[in-house]
């Protein structure tokens, strides 16, 4: 059955002489479309017409086009037309199949529009008013909606950079700017991201239960402690990636414009993100999750408004009915939205210090900030201290969680500082399953980030850190040394403490977790030292530091890193801590600290083994 919700939009409205024509086509191949949501073991999200198709012509009449200009003199009839049958057939040739591949569905959905029109008894051909010419654009339209990433088109001819796709491709009365429509399309199907688009939620539900499933058998998988059957696992894990796509769609209620500015505005969902983070997740979780959709979308439009509007020779005329001006997220969570700030401020100065990083010198500049497309506000001192993987922040996340890794009590961070719980960081490198992901994602980022012709020494703090770097340096075929914590120099000889770094190009650090960089700071005072280097001198060599946790707190100004922070990648940041310096600590008994990690350290010693 199809939902008539369609026909109020203005882009169907203003169709005039093809009202009717459309309206025919939509109850033929819309419940076709429609039909397809129902095929047993189809997981993704809708791609129907009552939500999906619907979805798009509401974006196009309530966002992305002025509901005057467009349609007196913007669009042509035949430009309007052809733009609502390219929503109505851009996913004609969608799979429901889970195990199908769809990295080139709009060149199928593009063939499958030429197959119908080539069937004479098919009412695309007999009622559709459209000739040989006019296919053949709507089928650029709609092979441009998505980019083909099965290897058959060149990366520089996918998309709108399609060479046959044309602002004047002519029809039997004037032409058709089938670029721009394109242009048009492809945005709008970009932002139908909403709840809207969940339809039928038992979908979701058979999802969220084979997850569990998939996670027990990737378990086994990784443990080699059993055989798993190799095609359900592999279906499960596919079913378990679109069970994100389900998930996404619920972090945002709305997309407007805003008629003073033009600014489009993807409004969060606030009632389901403050339910999430009463759940358990937290504020930097969800932020990376809404800039995970808001960076797609953003560059979607980048690439549109320069393909469309900016290289049009019409774009005075183009801009009075196509308006946007940008693309903004709306989040009223407070610790969200600041959140979102602090990732969004990172972003933008990590590139600044790639574009700088062979000249700079004062590693506690900033650069110059850019507008932020959030609010005004955000915390410029935690500034690129980056996250490397999504994938391996939420698996960390869910193992110190179903593992109860997270030790909560009173404990002596170093010489400064107490802490209200520590992360038992030995646990998490001495299981080999999770190891291995951690070092696999810190070698492809130094693969990714490092001048492979230079010289590295991969260098280890304390015990953990050294089971990682050592592991790294054998992936990397590079040397390997470690530092050893201060609290067990008195047990070792001066040529185990000392570190020769003079001949290498750079030092890559790596540690279990980041609070403070206090320990980090010591042990490069005592290369400096050891080596007659300047601090300069040692910032220079230091280019990487890579940690499993980076623990955001209350007390710590990463402005005084010396710089230190700019360099630091970490593999999860869902752990905060709350810190009180130790000259304040209430847990006191004859002058002793009573923290629960003292039986693990002297009464004089000056490091924690974890948590640095």
């Amino acid at each position: 059955m199809i939902n008539q919700d369609y026909q109020k939009f203005s882009c169907i409205k203003n169709l005039v002489e093809y009202k009717d024509i459309f309206h025919e086509l939509v109850n033929f191949y819309g419940e076709d479309l429609n039909d397809k949501i129902v095929i047993d073991g189809s997981v993704y999200t809708l791609h129907d017409f009552n939500n999906h198709c619907t979805d798009i012509y509401k974006i196009i009449s309530e966002v992305l086009l002025d509901s005057k200009r467009a349609y007196s003199d913007g669009l042509s009839s035949k430009e309007l037309y052809l733009l609502d049958l390219a929503v109505l057939f851009h996913d004609i040739s969608m799979s429901c199949d889970i195990m199908v591949e769809r990295t080139n569905h709009s060149q199928k959905s593009a063939q499958k529009v030429q197959d119908i029109y080539d069937d004479t008894e098919s009412p695309l051909y007999k009622k559709a008013q459209l000739n040989q010419n006019d296919i053949k654009i709507l089928k650029a339209i709609i092979l441009a909606h998505s980019d083909v990433k099965d290897g058959s088109v060149p990366v520089e001819k996918r998309g709108l950079n399609d060479p046959t796709l044309r602002d004047d491709m002519p029809t039997r009365i004037g032409s058709v700017r089938a670029k721009l429509l394109a242009g048009i399309l492809r945005l709008a199907d970009e932002l139908d991201i909403t709840s809207d688009r969940l339809g039928n939620t038992n979908i979701e539900k058979n999802l969220k239960s084979v997850r569990e499933k998939f996670l027990d058998m990737d378990m086994q998988v990784r443990s080699k402690e059993q055989e798993v059957n190799q095609d359900k696992y592999e279906k499960y894990k596919k079913y378990v990636e679109s069970l994100s796509h389900w998930e996404f769609l619920h972090l945002f209620s709305q997309v407007t414009r805003e008629s003073q500015d033009d600014i489009v505005y993807l409004v969060t969902d606030d009632q389901h993100i403050q339910n999430l983070l009463d759940s358990g997740s937290t504020s930097a979780e969800l932020a990376r999750k809404i800039l995970k959709v808001y960076d797609k979308v953003i560059k979607e439009w980048r690439e549109i408004k320069h393909k469309t509007i900016d290289d049009s020779h019409q774009k005075l005329d183009v801009k009075s009915f196509f308006p946007v001006t940008d693309i903004r997220v709306k989040c009223s969570v407070d610790s969200v939205r600041k959140e979102l700030d602090r990732q969004m401020d990172n972003i933008k100065n990590v590139k600044e210090v790639s574009m700088n990083q062979n000249t700079e010198k004062d590693f506690s500049d900033n650069g110059n900030a850019t507008e932020n497309k959030f609010s005004n506000s955000g915390n410029q001192s935690e500034q690129c201290v980056q996250l490397i993987s999504d994938k391996l922040s939420n698996m960390l996340k869910r193992e110190i969680k179903r593992r109860h890794l997270l030790r909560v009590g009173h404990f002596l961070l170093d010489d400064n500082f107490c802490a209200r719980d520590w992360i038992d960081t030995k646990e998490v490198v001495e299981t080999k399953v999770i190891v291995d992901d951690i070092v696999e994602c810190f070698i492809k980022h130094i693969k990714d980030t490092c001048d492979l012709q230079k010289k590295y020494l991969v260098v280890g703090l304390d015990l953990e850190g050294a089971l990682l770097a050592s592991r790294v340096a054998m992936g990397m075929k590079m040397p390997f040394s470690y530092i050893i914590p201060v609290r067990d120099r008195l047990n070792s000889s001066p040529k185990e403490t000392e570190l020769s770094v003079v001949e290498y190009d750079g030092i890559i650090l790596i540690v279990d977790a980041i609070v403070t960089f206090d320990t980090i700071k010591k042990a490069l005072n005592d290369i400096m030292k050891s080596n007659q280097l300047g601090m300069e001198q040692m910032q220079e060599k230091i280019t990487h530091i890579y940690s499993i946790f980076y623990r955001k707190n209350n007390l710590v100004n990463l402005e005084e890193m010396e710089g230190l922070h700019r360099k630091t990648f970490y593999g999860n940041d869902d752990f905060p801590i709350e810190l009180f310096k130790k000259e304040e600590c209430r847990y006191i008994k004859e002058g002793q600290c009573l923290a629960l990690n003292s039986r693990l350290r002297g009464n004089n010693s000056n490091e924690m083994h974890s948590n640095i």
